[in-house]
């Protein structure tokens, strides 16, 4: 029988497993059982040999195989087939198969032969739990596909809602239609509730993070009607997490709709962020204020009998965009599918036009206004590493020592760029 030294016994270890089968989702925790085995093994190398030692040590090599047994069943099959949260429970498993491989135990003098097998069975036994928790670690940062994220936004959202956070969250809103609204909220109240929960989510913190690591195109506030805000600070607010909020929900028909690929995705990613667990939490309520809110609103369009109020995807300074980048090939001005790359960084220099974190994101952009031949990403790459300076005095490396012409054509692209752009407005 397996025990462990300290305040983690077998009965605990029982518990959470049973507790895993009945919710299938990782609710045991692996640091205590290495923990508590790490104890056992240091325990073992203290003590003096005694009549007692080669039971004590038959039953250390039981309690490894059977650790090893638990998180091949209970960790790794899961990780093989889920992006699971809470998996990897305050473990660096990489770090952890490193250590497990100190625990080695010694040879001694004088020690009979069937302590001589009983060391080295140990010993194998320890290698076995090291190369698991090495599986471990790799099958945690694989590559997972779109559906396994599906489902852990879904699984996420099906705690939220099994949660009272759900249940306040729900009469909050019942609250704000009966005494704010009289019951029958109008439009404009629609929109001034939906942009509330916005603002929140922002002040919340739960975009605290760029989130990175997820690559899209991220337009600035456009879709929704922010511009009746007067308030500096609300609006530094906006423009600071705006772009993070579109990676993670996308704009169809005048709705806020989260897509659950890409939110999975997020969370999974930042798992190990401090308040990662309320990040979430947040998002999901302030997004099931917007969904209860959409929801009405589509209730109140068919009763008006509007079945298809659609707002354009693309904002005015979409449009103004995409006019200037095609005014600009058609004139020549673009000679070469790369000079999208000084157009990226003037954006980047010139209030008012959208922000991109990446050449891959403002390509994504682009090909959304429906904008055909462009440049590959590096070829974005190289001549925004090659631009130094200012606009409109940039210099660039890739130019030193040649005619100086070129230089001044690529100025002129930003130029041409920015003056169709402020004609349009």
């Amino acid at each position: 029988m397996c025990t462990f030294a300290g305040r983690f016994k077998l009965s605990e270890i029982n518990l959470f497993t049973n507790s895993f089968i009945k919710k299938k989702t990782m609710t045991f925790e692996p640091k205590k059982l290495l923990d508590g085995l790490c104890s056992k093994v240091g325990q073992f190398k203290a003590e003096e040999p005694s009549a007692g030692t080669k039971f004590r040590l038959m039953g250390l090599v039981e309690d490894i195989l059977e650790v090893t047994a638990m998180l091949l069943q209970e960790v790794l099959e899961v990780v093989r087939r889920e992006a699971v949260l809470d998996a990897d429970v305050d473990i660096d498993y990489a770090e952890m198969a490193e250590a497990v491989l100190t625990w080695e135990l010694d040879e001694h003098e004088g020690q009979d032969k069937e302590m001589r097998e009983l060391t080295l069975k140990a010993n194998e036994a320890l290698g076995e739990l090291s190369n698991s928790l090495q599986q471990i670690d790799g099958q945690l940062k694989r590559h997972h596909k779109d559906d396994e994220y599906v489902r852990l936004y879904e699984a996420e959202k099906r705690r939220y809602m099994n949660a009272g956070t759900s249940k306040r969250a729900r009469q909050k809103f019942d609250e704000w239609k009966e005494i704010q609204c009289y019951g029958t909220p109008t439009r404009e109240e629609m929109e001034d509730y939906r942009m509330e929960k916005v603002l929140h989510m922002f002040e919340k913190g739960v975009f605290k993070e760029r989130v990175e690591h997820i690559q899209r195109a991220t337009r600035y506030p456009g879709e929704l009607d922010f511009e009746q805000l007067e308030s500096n600070k609300i609006t530094k607010t906006i423009y600071h997490h705006y772009a993070a909020l579109r990676k993670l929900v996308d704009w169809k028909d005048g709705e806020l709709v989260v897509n659950s690929a890409r939110v999975g995705r997020h969370f999974f990613a930042c798992r190990h962020e401090a308040n990662a667990k309320s990040n979430r939490t947040n998002f999901l309520k302030y997004m099931h204020k917007i969904e209860m809110l959409q929801q009405e609103r589509r209730q109140l369009l068919e009763a008006e009998g509007v079945t298809d109020e659609r707002k354009a995807v693309s904002s005015p300074a979409d449009e103004l965009i995409k006019q200037a980048i095609e005014t600009m090939m058609d004139e020549g001005v673009i000679k070469h599918s790369y000079d999208l790359a000084f157009v990226m960084q003037l954006m980047k220099e010139t209030d008012g036009l959208p922000h991109f974190d990446s050449p891959n994101s403002f390509l994504t952009y682009i090909s959304d206004l429906g904008i055909d031949d462009l440049p590959s990403e590096d070829s974005i790459k190289k001549k925004l590493s090659a631009t130094f300076g200012k606009y409109p005095a940039w210099r660039f490396t890739d130019q030193k020592g040649k005619d100086a012409t070129e230089a001044k054509r690529r100025n002129n692209v930003a130029s041409r760029f920015l003056s169709l752009y402020r004609k349009g407005k």
